[in-house]
């Protein structure tokens, strides 16, 4: 087993995590299987609570864990399914210690950084090592043979020192010729040209202090390093000059494989690791270089949000249409239209439109608003989670003359609430978070044949309140019909509108299964439809 760690010095969001899940792809395409762990070194338990403006998009997995989002580009980079073991921060560490401590496991011993937390993130990586990882597409099962650890933050912040000190104890575990240690941070270039790398010098120099030195440096920069630049690092880093590698900023993030490999970072892995590489799958690495070609025509489509987009609050669906415009074979231009504050110009401006999923009454009245200008003007519609409810509150108000539909979330007291808690097959309202991956049953129509006329699907959901059929029963005289649904309640899951080119709405996740080779057919269907190439 080869261990692979992925850490930054001195300034975080460099881009550790696309070296990650690059390096991931490139080893997967060697032949070799791939498991990933992010450390976040919050207090959190999980990313569920995190604001999108506070740290990006919440990603949800199979199993209904709440991740970070570079559990999704490890997902998509290298087509595999995580878990819950994959994904570590502070908050589970300390939580599962007091919680072992109060049922008597420590024996009345004093609890301590050093050994009981430090050990426990020892079991934890080996718990993923020991793990069978899932292929995304064949959903085959193989323990891997390289684990490739991403530590967010910054090495030396006072939440990391519990990790940096894990590793160096596990060095010694497991042998340092099985582990290799990536530094990514940002190589500074003043206006005259000049490059300082005083800043990849202090962050390799924090490393030194728990015990451990770098490998590999990836220096994060306007330019690649000069010849000079390198053998500086290289000195005062104590690092072989062929491996200090340069990423400068490219057009897209499915660039950076290609752009690693063709600068022989599969090579200088390989000689860290003593491993070879092997035949394996380039498809992947294929599929990523069709997806910056550039085509004749270019759709526009509008993503009314209520999250800042500059914070990846939407990254899994940017990804999930860069995947089906390929497919279709046309530009995918986004149209962030923001839902507090927007005019019917912007909307204009789209051939489809997007309503994502959220939580809270902020924006809900301005995303109506676009979800009826779309019904009304026959653009093309994707209600997601959210925007699936939304959709049918739109389409009561407007439609069946309900001026006061709402839901439970935004209006507990409200006398006509479409949308509400879930309640059990009995009934029994729990008002608990369904996350995870349910099946959904299909009937005949439009979204069963874009799924090839599958009976049954598999999607991740993430939500806590859905429509009740009983009280909308009224719209299907009006062109509107549910098409999916759950197994064990029959609960509504999919809807489309028949009087419409395109009017479809799920309170599922569409993007979290959006894969480079394995585009999904609702966000395909919805590009299609809007540049008029659907059957």
């Amino acid at each position: 087993m080869k261990y692979i760690f992925v850490s930054g010095g001195v300034i975080s969001g460099a881009g550790k995590g696309v070296v990650s899940s690059s390096v991931g792809a490139l080893l997967k395409s060697r032949g070799h299987v791939v498991t990933h762990i992010k450390i976040d070194p919050y207090f959190n338990y999980n990313a569920g609570m995190l604001a999108p403006s506070e740290h990006g998009e919440v990603y949800v997995l199979e199993d209904g864990s709440e991740c970070d989002l570079d559990l999704g580009n490890y997902e998509r980079f290298s087509s595999i399914n995580l878990e819950a073991s994959n994904a570590i921060t502070s908050g589970k560490i300390f939580f599962e210690m007091i919680k072992r401590e109060k049922e008597g496991h420590f024996l009345g011993k004093t609890l301590q950084i050093n050994p009981h937390a430090i050990d426990d993130v020892i079991r934890r990586i080996k718990m993923v090592a020991e793990t069978p990882v899932e292929d995304f597409k064949s959903g085959r099962r193989v323990i891997p043979d390289v684990v490739i650890i991403e530590l967010g933050g910054t090495v030396g912040e006072s939440e990391s020192s519990i990790y940096t000190d894990a590793f160096a104890k596990f060095q010694r575990i497991v042998g340092r010729s099985n582990c290799a240690f990536v530094s990514v941070d940002h190589l500074v270039e003043l206006e005259s040209g000049e490059q300082k790398t005083k800043s990849i010098q202090m962050g390799c120099r924090n490393f030194r202090r728990f015990g451990l030195s770098y490998d590999i440096i990836v220096c994060r920069g306007v330019r690649d390093p000069s010849k000079e630049t390198r053998e500086k690092i290289s000195k005062n880093c104590w690092v072989e000059p062929g491996n200090v590698f340069g990423l400068p900023n490219l057009e897209s993030v499915y660039l950076v494989p290609k752009f690693l490999e063709e600068h022989g970072m599969v090579e200088s892995l390989n000689k860290v690791l003593g491993i070879s590489s092997k035949e394996g799958d380039r498809e992947i690495l294929e599929t990523f270089e069709r997806l910056v070609q550039k085509h004749e025509d270019t759709v526009r489509i509008g993503i009314v949000g209520k999250y800042s987009p500059e914070f990846d609050s939407y990254t899994s669906l940017v990804h999930a249409l860069r995947f089906s415009g390929a497919s279709v074979g046309v530009n995918v231009e986004i149209e962030w239209i923001n839902a507090d504050s927007y005019t019917t110009e912007d909307l204009e401006k789209c051939n489809g439109i997007i309503i994502p999923g959220g939580f809270g009454a902020r924006g809900i009245e301005g995303k109506i608003s676009a979800i009826r200008y779309a019904r009304e003007n026959r653009i093309p519609l994707l209600g997601i989670c959210l925007g699936y409810q939304l959709s049918i509150i739109e389409m009561c108000r407007n439609v069946l003359g309900m001026k006061d539909a709402s839901s439970e979330e935004f209006n507990p007291s409200g006398k006509n609430l479409v949308v509400r808690f879930i309640s059990d097959k009995n009934g029994v309202v729990d008002k608990k978070l369904r996350v995870g991956g349910y099946e959904v049953e299909l009937e005949d129509g439009l979204v069963k044949r874009l799924y090839s006329g599958a009976e049954k699907i598999r999607e991740r959901h993430r939500h806590r309140f859905e429509v009740v059929r009983s009280e909308v029963s009224s719209l299907c005289s009006y062109g509107l019909r549910f098409v999916g649904f759950s197994d064990e309640r029959r609960a509504a899951k999919i809807f489309e509108l028949t009087s419409h080119p395109f009017f479809v709405g799920v309170q599922f996740h569409p993007e979290f299964t959006a894969r480079p080779n394995q585009p999904h057919p609702l966000i395909t269907g919805l590009i299609s439809a809007s540049c008029r190439k659907l059957n």
